[in-house]
């Protein structure tokens, strides 16, 4: 796509993810979660400001891009006749947030079911999340809608009642929505052309409050930057959404150097490792550097992987590393895996930022689960 066509593009999502970032913020502040917090079969949390995000985008979507597969993290597996609450209580919230001019009436139980089921379709979802060497066929669908309704539901769920550690870049836990469009050639992920992260709770190193949020965005040659959550407007009637300044993102802006004006590297790794147990620790360590060293490159910054590639773009730390849950890095039992939704829109993101992903034996700009 040329360049106005991605800038046009890449303010929808802004203006999308905006939206569903202020309803996440009224859940989390408005309602009570003793009733509205659901375990699924992997005992991960979901709540009803998850399945609001996932179908509030689904529709709008479904009406001004109707050639394009939203492929998202939930199902409606968890919906029966005992939740029918939980229901009308998705509906209601949608139907608040979402502008009058894409559905005018209130939402019903079936357009929810629908929404889901149409975002969680299973061959796609096999296509881009498995581990096995089989490539799926697209189906004629060109384009992928990529999304994480909220990467980091426990900190999602804590809101502000959980200490974080000393070493946390962050005051508090953070929680983000990841939204990125992908371009499937032959079956085959191909590219990603444009991503938005929205961390409602972030607080940047120029902010005086004590979370105002911050909004990430990137397209693929436009490169990468962010905004106050607080500056994005989504008066549906302005032809350009967004802030009058976007500021831009270079990885290591934010670099520290200590007295002895050495580089201090920040290193973030995922909270079941440790990075003195990591390939990079075990490396640092033989060539010299001590426990102590380690210890102090080593920060905190919790939850989930959106969150850490977001803090990348931000200049806040330097390298992300994670190993698969089980391995031989990391403690637990293998359980987690990543998904396409876990790393799409931080993918873009830091690349235009000026950083690169990669894993032990993939090639950059990859989404393979597995490696």
């Amino acid at each position: 796509a040329d360049a106005e066509s991605m800038t046009i593009l890449r303010n929808e999502l802004v203006f999308l993810v905006k939206i569903v970032s202020d309803l996440s913020e009224f859940v989390q502040n408005e309602m009570k979660f003793d009733n509205n917090v659901l375990q699924k079969s992997d005992s991960s949390p979901v709540t009803i400001a998850d399945y609001s995000i996932q179908v509030l985008i689904s529709i709008y979507l479904h009406k001004y891009a109707p050639n394009t597969q939203l492929i998202a993290e939930e199902s409606c597996d968890l919906f029966n006749s005992s939740n029918h609450d939980l229901l009308q209580q998705v509906a209601k919230l949608v139907h608040q947030f979402l502008p009058g001019s894409v559905c005018p009436n209130p939402i019903s139980t079936s357009q929810i079911l629908n929404a889901l089921k149409s975002s969680s379709t299973p061959d796609l979802f096999d296509s881009f999340s498995n581990t096995s060497s089989q490539k799926a066929t697209a189906k004629n669908v060109q384009y992928y809608f990529i999304l994480d309704p909220i990467d980091g539901t426990r900190a999602f769920c804590e809101n502000d009642r959980k200490n974080v550690p000393q070493n946390s870049v962050q005051p508090q836990l953070q929680y983000s929505i990841g939204l990125a469009l992908l371009s499937v050639t032959n079956g085959i992920q191909q590219k990603i052309h444009a991503g938005v992260l929205a961390l409602p709770k972030y607080q940047t190193k120029f902010d005086t409050e004590k979370s105002c949020g911050v909004v990430i965005r990137a397209a693929s040659t436009l490169g990468c930057q962010w905004c106050k959550t607080s500056d994005i407007s989504t008066d549906v009637n302005k032809k350009e959404y967004g802030a009058t300044v976007w500021n831009p993102c270079l990885l290591g802006e934010n670099a520290e150097v200590d007295n002895n004006a050495k580089l201090t590297q920040r290193v973030v790794v995922s909270d079941h490792e440790n990075l003195q147990q990591t390939p990079l620790g075990i490396g640092m360590r033989v060539c010299g550097v001590s426990k102590a060293e380690i210890k102090r490159m080593s920060v905190w910054i919790g939850c989930g992987s959106l969150c850490k590639l977001a803090a990348l773009c931000l200049g806040d730390i330097d390298v992300f590393i994670q190993h698969p849950r089980g391995s031989q890095f990391s403690s637990g039992a293998n359980t987690d895996e990543l998904f396409i939704w876990d790393w799409a829109a931080g993918l873009i993101c830091v690349e235009e930022a000026g950083g690169a992903i990669s894993g032990l034996e993939m090639p950059n700009n990859s989404l393979d689960s597995e490696s």
